[in-house]
């Protein structure tokens, strides 16, 4: 661990470090707690920092910072120099007062940092949000003349922070440059390489803003293209007494969670992916100020392949939506013939893009639409638009795009970079106007693919909208010689649909595959292995104030064409229990029950061997034979029950899929 207290004293974040002494309110507890009220304090210097992209100047007008009968707007020092003043009458503390009628907007959010030294960090971060992932772009220090990175061998080439402020100093001659920025999409994948480290930290009396969600944000993981590496993650954890949150670890992609609170602890593994969450307890705005939780957590990912390589995961381990594929790429059990989606493609023809890649483009294009059926009189087919965005958005198909079309595009000189979301938007225009002209396409999925090289910095909030309704982003970095991927493309794209520009037709018709496998809106997806198939494990829709008997909930679901839950793993159990959590009973059925011959049977026919009893279950009474969830069990234990008793249940329906549109 001695490398993690280094690396608290390079990268301070509130600007806790060894050197200076320091406070650091947020907004809301500027609101809340000192601004009109008795409360002082005496330092040096008083610092504002504002969030990315703040507009709300007029009100830190009406708020100020005093000393003795001087005084100074919160808008004068946020845009003075260094953002900062100092307290020339030390003798005098600091106190906070506004205008008569002044209420804090804290919908974007600055930050009163009170500190014994001027900070003299490279940069200020001040989020809206939380969990901000920052990459190490550079670091070393100057020797004679000589530029040594050897003192940097032990600073991680990952930040995150859950905290709204991040500070980055340097400490005496080591330089060190990292990539921060205040505009987030916050449930992203972050790919880092084998051999990379990672710093996770949060600390202090809590500016938190996640304390005042009480949801958890979490560092979601991707090791270079899903490659496995052993982990090993260690983590110091202090909470504030108050606060019953904790630290949960997922080993895997949608593997069980771990729980970890007060204390030292270490863990290793062998994964290719992993999410560390932060799930503090609710604060309301006016308590954040009483919370102080110090997190310190330390990832070393081994550079090296696994000397074990982990147990293979079972062929076809999800139970719907099989995208799989052969050596060659082919499908295997489906058919390109079989996807059904809208799909509008964004073509970037920016400089940035420049002409060479906007042909591949243009050429990938028109490959994709030959493979897929756009007949609109076929039972299953395809409608496909493009887009060419430069200064504007130039409509080339409106979701009619055919085999026989050709896409001629060409670069829109004097425009650097393309707009993401004016593209988008242009995008959400024209699923609009194909939902007009068709409206039996509403239960069809809409898949927006980006073909870009501009870098993605616009507001993330309709994108990531368009995404949690359903939608599916697509991007593919084209590169030009020399250049590396852009990470924020990467965040962009929704979970396991981001590809470089030399990325094969038949992936991303693979892709189209997954992108296919949904549920509708009235209905909660489980998802399987692969983070892109996102209803791999079917559909469900809950019936938490139901009392019914087996056989009546069974009939009930599959009325639909559904069936009572079946549940084949932990994280299975975990999920049916989590959307039944608001039904007043203690027990639901699921789809397990006992035949005349004595022998327990699956309603999905699955044999696999999995069961979760109770101690001294099933019972062997002749009523007892159907299987029901016990939720007072910390575990999730199963009981055998009289299939008379009315309970809730929830049930199972297959998602819609390449070839199938009966969901």
């Amino acid at each position: 661990m001695g490398n993690f207290w280094q690396v608290q004293a390079l990268i301070t974040l509130l600007l806790i470090a060894r050197y200076i002494d320091a406070s650091v309110y947020s907004c809301e507890e500027l609101r809340y707690k000192l601004i009109n009220t008795t409360f002082t304090q005496n330092t040096n210097y008083a610092c504002i920092i504002t969030q990315e992209g703040f507009t709300h100047w007029n009100q830190l007008e009406k708020v100020y910072a005093q000393v003795d009968k001087y005084y100074t707007s919160f808008h004068d020092i946020a845009t003075g120099a260094g953002s900062c003043i100092e307290n020339v009458r030390m003798e005098h503390p600091w106190d906070f007062f506004a205008d008569s009628g002044v209420v804090l907007d804290c919908s974007q959010e600055f930050t009163l940092i009170l500190t014994s030294d001027k900070p003299t960090s490279s940069a200020s971060a001040c989020t809206a949000d939380t969990c901000s992932p920052c990459p190490k772009q550079a670091c070393g220090c100057t020797r004679g003349d000589v530029w040594d990175r050897e003192p940097c061998d032990a600073l991680p080439d990952w930040l995150f922070s859950f905290d709204n402020v991040i500070t980055i100093d340097s400490d005496h001659s080591v330089e060190m440059t990292v990539e921060c920025s205040s505009v987030l999409e916050l449930d992203a994948m972050t790919m880092v390489l084998p051999g990379d480290r990672i710093a996770i930290l949060t600390s202090g009396r809590s500016d938190d803003l996640q304390n005042m969600e009480g949801s958890d944000k979490a560092a979601f993981v991707l090791i270079g293209e899903w490659e496995s590496h052993d982990v090993t993650v260690d983590m110091q954890l202090s909470f504030d007494p108050t606060n019953t949150g904790s630290i949960v670890l997922q080993k895997s992609w949608g593997g069980p969670e771990f729980k970890y609170y007060n204390g030292s602890h270490t863990e290793k593994f062998t994964t290719s992916f992993f999410e560390i969450h932060y799930a503090p307890k609710l604060k309301q705005p006016s308590e954040i100020w009483n919370s102080q939780d110090n997190i310190v957590i330390e990832i070393a990912i081994d550079s090296k392949a696994p000397s074990t390589e982990p147990t293979a995961a079972p062929p076809n381990k999800d139970p719907y939506c099989d995208c799989s594929v052969d050596a060659s790429g082919a499908p295997v059990g489906w058919s390109y013939r079989g996807i059904w989606l809208d799909i509008v493609i964004v073509i970037d023809v920016s400089e940035a893009m420049g002409q060479e890649s906007i042909d591949r483009a243009s050429t990938l294009t028109e490959s994709l639409v030959s493979t897929l059926v756009t007949d609109t009189t076929a039972p299953l087919y395809t409608r496909v638009g493009v887009i060419a965005m430069g200064t504007d958005a130039k409509v080339l198909y409106n979701l009619n795009m055919t085999k026989a079309d050709k896409v001629k595009a060409t670069v829109d000189n004097g425009v650097r970079e393309i707009n993401i979301v004016y593209a988008f938007e242009a995008a959400q225009g024209m699923f609009s106007d194909g939902l007009t002209s068709k409206p039996d396409r509403a239960n069809a999925r809409q898949v927006i693919y980006f073909m870009t090289d501009s870098d993605y910095k616009n507001d993330v909030n309709s994108i990531n909208a368009f995404k949690d309704a359903s939608g599916v982003i697509v991007v593919s970095n084209f590169l030009k010689n020399g250049e590396i991927e852009k990470s924020e493309l990467n965040h962009l794209a929704s979970l396991g649909y981001f590809f470089s520009d030399n990325t094969s037709n038949t992936a991303l018709l693979q892709a189209f595959c997954k992108a296919n496998c949904y549920c509708q809106s009235d209905k909660i997806p489980f998802g399987g292995s692969d983070p892109a198939l996102k209803a791999a494990g079917g559909c469900y829709k809950p019936a938490p104030d139901e009392r019914d008997p087996f056989s009546k909930a069974k009939s009930a679901c599959s009325i639909n064409g559904g069936m009572l839950a079946t549940i084949h793993d932990d994280e299975k159990n975990h999920f049916v229990q989590k959307i039944m959590e608001s039904s007043k009973s203690d027990f639901f059925w699921i789809g397990y029950s006992k035949s005349d011959d004595g022998a327990w049977h699956w309603d999905d026919e699955s044999t696999d061997p999995y069961t979760n009893w109770a101690v001294d279950e099933p019972s062997t009474a002749a009523v007892s034979n159907c299987a029901y969830v016990d939720t007072t069990s910390s575990v999730l234990t199963w009981g055998a029950g009289n299939c008379q008793i009315g309970f809730p249940y929830a049930c199972e329906y297959e998602p819609c899929s390449v070839g199938s549109m009966d969901c």
